[in-house]
């Protein structure tokens, strides 16, 4: 069988999945390393694909996404050395969307392969939440074009900051609270940054929705979203896969084109 492996690269960690037709058959996470070199990657996927019960051998292309352009190479080599194919990189101009955004190169490929995923789903307007190093919300408009949104920092980057910045703060895991009003400096930590993410991510999702002029669905993404989406008031759904799957239809639209 023809297998698809998508790569998503975070800034501090890359999410991968692996596509049968559009049925994701298995999908990890490792930490975003940018100095690792080709055959690194190499032997790491493929070990991560034989623990998740997958040959190799098998795949037949990989799509890439990245937010950190010194990988890209590195990422092709790979291909080249421990796969035999040649790597794709999601670009804007082939997401089938039209792109509102200057430049329209200057969108997160995260961002692009969200809002392709998102429009399939639930169709438009729509609001995605990506929950990573930082929390991104992206819009679709009623005629399901991708109109921008906005970047702020996420919640490790915050904690980090918090104990970075500061003399006595300490470092703390970061868990949902129980409660809002923290009763010790550790539940006061997590409360400001659980709880203020999702304030911050409610209110820009109420400002969206009123400049949309409608209800727009809002879909959420990331490691973190089971923990911040409970605490939110406006996220319709986690999707946990949106991206990997955003990747593969953008993969898709690039190989009918090529045929």
């Amino acid at each position: 069988m023809a297998l698809l492996l998508t790569v998503d690269v975070g800034n501090t960690s890359t999410h991968a999945g692996v596509f049968e037709g559009d049925q994701l058959r298995t999908s990890f996470r490792f930490a975003t390393e940018a100095r690792v070199s080709a055959d690194t990657l190499g032997l790491l996927m493929r070990g991560l694909l034989d623990l998740n019960g997958i040959d190799a051998s098998e795949v037949r292309a990989v799509s890439l996404a990245t937010v950190v352009p010194p990988l890209t190479r590195r990422y092709a080599e790979m291909c080249e050395r421990y796969f035999g194919v040649d790597l794709h990189v999601l670009r804007a101009q082939e997401c089938g969307i039209p792109i509102d955004y200057e430049p329209p190169s200057s969108v997160g490929a995260d961002r692009i392969a969200n809002a392709v995923a998102a429009k399939a789903r639930v169709g438009a307007p729509v609001i995605i939440v990506d929950f990573g190093t930082a929390t991104t919300l992206d819009t679709l408009d009623p005629r399901g074009h991708y109109i921008g949104g906005a970047i702020t920092l996420g919640p490790e980057s915050t904690l980090a900051g918090l104990y970075s910045r500061t003399a006595q703060l300490p470092m703390v895991d970061l868990s949902a609270p129980s409660r809002g009003i923290g009763r010790s400096t550790q539940e006061s930590i997590r409360s400001g940054v659980v709880h203020g993410m999702a304030g911050i991510v409610d209110g820009l999702v109420r400002r969206f929705r009123e400049e949309l002029g409608a209800q727009a669905p809002t879909l959420a993404t990331g490691g973190l979203a089971p923990m911040l989406v409970p605490v939110c008031e406006t996220v319709s759904e986690v999707v946990l896969d949106l991206t990997l799957q955003g990747i593969r239809m953008v993969w898709e639209n690039a190989a009918g084109r090529a045929e």
